[in-house]
């Protein structure tokens, strides 16, 4: 979800923080690969003010199949932008991200 551009002179919008929890789920007695990614939305441009705030990317995923011959799980996410500046301005910096598996 990103912020999308402003008048002049107007602070672009902070991108919105995505998290996901759980978001896939498998069980099986052959092979499961699991994966979920997390992106944060873009912060919104600017003109002759500051470009808006990344937002936050958060993955947690937690699986337990017992009964799987082989579990491939990945718990991602991917940085997001800050928004651009049309002008002289500030810029702010990006969120982190974070993944746990």
């Amino acid at each position: 979800m990103q912020s999308y551009y402003n008048n002049e002179g107007t602070n672009g919008g902070a991108g919105a923080t995505v998290t996901l929890t759980n978001a896939v789920a498998g069980h099986t007695m052959g092979s499961l690969a699991l994966r979920q990614s997390a992106t944060g939305g873009a912060g919104g441009d600017a003109v002759r003010a500051a470009a808006g705030a990344a937002g936050r990317g958060i993955s947690k995923l937690t699986v337990a199949d017992t009964a799987a011959a082989s579990l491939d799980v990945t718990a991602g996410v991917t940085a997001s932008a800050v928004g651009d500046l049309a002008s002289t301005s500030s810029r702010r910096a990006g969120q982190r991200a974070t993944a746990s598996g």
